[in-house]
C-alpha cells in the first residue's frame, strides 16, 4: 500500500480542553495536526480506512505536541505513545492487537478463524465427554459389578483435587479467597450429588441415570418459581413438560426391559439432582460476593474437602478395604493397572472436557456450548447402547427424542443480557466450573 503518511483523511471534528483551562472547544485545521490528541485520533482513522501499519511516533511528533499544548500536551503524550509505540524511531512498528487465547489442552488455537475454533472445541467436548462415559460405565458395571460406590468416588475426588492443585501450582496461585464455611458447604453438596449418582448406576443403566442428570433444569425452575417467584416463558414451560415426559417414557422403558432397574436407583439420582442445584446456586452466590476467587481454587477445596467426606464414609462402611480388595483381584477379569488407568483416564478426560465446554460459553455463547452438549449426551447414550448392549424398547426411543427436542427447546428462549458473575470475569483458560 502507499505510504499513508502522505495521505492524511480529514479527522471529524475532536472536543478537547484549550489553553487557559477552556473546556469544550473545538479544534480544526491550522496546528490540528501538531495536537497529539488528533493525531491519535488521526492514526485510528487511517489505520481504519486503509488497513495497514503506522509508523510509531516520532519524538518530534511529541516535542511538537508538548510544544502546542503545554501540560495537557504531555499527558495524552502517554496516549500518543500507546497507540504508535514506545520507540523514538519512524522504523518502530505499532503491534498488532493479540487475539483473545482459546485453550484447548493446553494449545491457544485463539489465531484460527472462529468457525475453525468451535468446530475443534466441539469435537473436543464431544470426544472428551464420550470417552468419559465409556470409562466410567466400564468402571462402575463392568469392573466393579455395580458394587463399591463410594470407593469409586473417592478415586474420582482424588483425581480431581490432585489435578486442580497441579493447576494452582503451575499458575502461582496459593491464596485462599473464599472463607472456608463456604468450601465446606459446597463439599457437602458435591459429595451428595456425586455419591448418589454413582450409588444410583447400582439400580439404573447409564442411559437413565445420564437423562436424569441432565434434568436439572426442572429442579431449578421449581426452585426459582416457588422460592424465588421468578417468571417463566411459555417456551421454557413447555420445553420443560417435554423433559418431563421424555424422561418419564424413557424411565418406563427402562423398568419394562432391564432386570436391574428399581425405583429406589430414581430416588437416588434425584436426591443428587437437589445436591447438585443447592451447589449451583451457593456457587453463584459465592462468586458475587468473592469476584477475586479463582476457579482452581473452588475445584481443588471443593475435591478435596469432598474426598475427606468421602473417605470417613468409605472407612465406616467398610468399602474401603473392600474397594481395594477388589481392584487388587484379578478374578474378574480385569487387572489393577488397568483400573488405576482407566480411573485417571476418566478424570483427565472429564477435566478436560469441563475446560473446553466453559471455554466455548465465554467465547461463543451459551446457546452454543448448549447444543454441543446436547449433542454429546446423545452420543454418549448411543455409544452405551452400542459398546455395552442393553435390551431397547420403543419407550427409549420416544422418550430420548422427546427428552433432546425439550432440550434444544428451552435454548431457544431469548437470553436477556446481564453482567457476569465472578467466573466470567476470568479466562476462558481458568473458567472451568460452568
Amino acid at each position: 500500500p502507499r505510504d499513508v503518511r502522505a495521505w492524511p483523511p480529514n479527522p471529524p471534528p475532536v472536543r478537547r480542553s484549550g489553553r487557559g483551562g477552556e473546556a469544550g472547544r473545538l479544534s480544526w485545521g491550522r496546528g490540528a495536526w501538531g495536537s497529539p490528541y488528533l493525531y491519535s485520533v488521526w492514526m485510528r482513522h487511517v489505520k481504519t480506512w486503509a488497513g495497514v501499519e503506522l509508523q510509531g511516533a516520532t519524538a518530534a511528533a511529541k516535542h511538537s505536541a508538548n510544544a502546542n499544548m503545554g501540560r495537557g500536551g504531555q499527558a495524552v503524550a502517554l496516549v500518543l505513545t500507546a497507540v504508535g509505540g514506545a520507540g523514538s524511531s519512524s522504523s518502530d512498528k505499532t503491534p498488532l492487537p493479540e487475539h483473545e487465547p482459546v485453550n484447548v489442552l493446553g494449545f491457544d488455537i485463539g489465531g484460527l478463524p472462529e468457525n475453525e475454533q468451535l468446530m475443534l472445541c466441539s469435537f473436543g467436548v464431544v470426544g472428551f465427554h464420550v470417552v468419559q462415559g465409556f470409562l466410567q460405565e466400564l468402571l462402575v458395571i463392568e469392573v466393579f459389578n455395580r458394587r463399591y460406590s463410594s470407593f469409586i468416588t473417592l478415586l474420582n475426588f482424588i483425581g480431581l483435587a490432585a489435578m486442580a492443585f497441579t493447576a494452582r501450582r503451575l499458575r502461582g496461585q496459593t491464596q485462599r479467597e473464599v472463607p472456608l464455611l463456604y468450601h465446606l458447604f459446597m463439599s457437602a453438596c458435591t459429595t451428595t450429588s456425586v455419591g448418589l449418582t454413582y450409588l444410583s448406576m447400582r439400580w439404573l443403566d447409564y442411559p437413565t441415570k445420564t437423562l436424569f442428570k441432565s434434568s436439572r433444569m426442572l429442579l431449578t425452575m421449581a426452585a426459582g418459581a416457588i422460592l424465588f417467584r421468578r417468571a417463566y416463558t411459555p417456551l421454557q414451560w413447555l420445553s420443560a413438560a417435554m423433559i418431563l415426559c421424555g424422561l418419564a417414557l424413557f424411565t418406563c422403558g427402562d423398568a419394562i426391559v432391564s432386570s436391574n432397574f428399581d425405583a429406589f436407583g430414581v430416588m437416588l439420582i434425584v436426591g443428587a439432582l437437589a445436591g447438585e442445584v443447592a451447589k449451583a446456586m451457593t456457587q453463584e452466590r459465592v462468586l458475587r460476593r468473592f469476584p477475586d476467587a479463582r476457579p482452581t481454587e473452588l475445584i481443588f477445596y471443593d475435591n478435596l474437602l469432598s474426598g475427606l467426606w468421602t473417605a470417613a464414609i468409605t472407612v465406616s462402611t467398610g468399602e474401603a478395604s473392600g474397594g481395594l480388595r477388589w481392584m487388587l483381584d484379578e478374578s474378574h477379569g480385569y487387572p489393577p493397572v488397568l483400573t488405576l488407568t482407566a480411573t485417571a483416564a476418566m478424570v483427565y478426560v472429564g477435566y478436560n472436557g469441563c475446560s473446553i465446554v466453559t471455554s466455548v460459553v465465554g467465547h461463543f455463547g451459551a446457546v452454543s456450548a448448549a447444543m454441543i452438549t446436547t449433542v454429546r449426551k446423545a452420543a454418549s447414550i448411543l455409544l452405551s447402547f452400542i459398546l455395552f448392549p442393553k435390551p431397547v424398547s420403543p419407550l427409549h426411543v420416544v422418550g430420548g427424542l422427546l427428552f433432546l427436542a425439550g432440550l434444544v427447546f428451552n435454548k431457544m428462549k431469548p437470553a436477556a443480557p446481564k453482567e457476569p458473575v465472578g467466573i466470567y470475569r476470568k479466562s476462558s483458560e481458568e473458567n472451568v466450573l460452568a
